[in-house]
């Protein structure tokens, strides 16, 4: 399976408080939610991940599923991606702090998949979900404590202009 994991770019600083504008000038390291899923992706996939951040998403990437994390801040652009890869015809699955219980209805008017919870806790039963998809919308929610977190998967990310601090 092609999986593309993403993490959506942050509004732009027109209206937005000063902490975010501070965040999006001085987060000095990728996203740790895109590493965590990369870690818990099981073996045999082909992964790729892009956080907005630092580069563009490729709404016309080759993928079977895409997974988009994200904010409350961020909620305009996830649900803008989802519907861009939906409209192709991809299975997409929606999951971070974006995703309340009080907003569980709207996120699945844009995705395939919606995750509540961690996804330390949540990762274990999504392979077997993402293939139920077809059956219509879904919510996975957390599994219990305790969960091993997996060890990071160092070849899916690309920290060089992160670091360094290029955009």
């Amino acid at each position: 399976m092609k999986i593309y994991l993403i993490n959506p770019r942050f509004p732009s600083r027109s209206g937005t408080s000063p902490s975010v504008r501070t965040l999006r000038q001085r987060v000095p390291v990728p996203a740790l939610s895109l590493a965590t899923l990369a870690g818990l992706t099981p073996g045999g996939h082909e992964l790729a991940i892009c956080d907005e951040n630092v580069r563009p998403v490729d709404v016309q990437k080759d993928a079977d599923l895409v997974g988009i994390t994200g904010y409350h801040i961020q909620k305009e652009q996830v649900f803008h991606l989802a519907d861009a890869f939906r409209k192709r015809g991809v299975t997409v699955a929606i999951g971070g702090p974006l995703v309340q219980r009080q907003n569980l209805d709207e996120c699945l008017l844009h995705a395939d998949a919606v995750f509540l919870g961690e996804a330390e806790y949540t990762g274990r039963r999504s392979s077997a979900s993402f293939r139920q998809t077809a059956r219509g919308p879904s919510t996975i929610k957390r599994s219990s404590w305790p969960c091993p977190i997996p060890p990071r998967r160092g070849s899916t990310c690309s920290t060089r202009r992160v670091l360094v601090g290029h955009h």
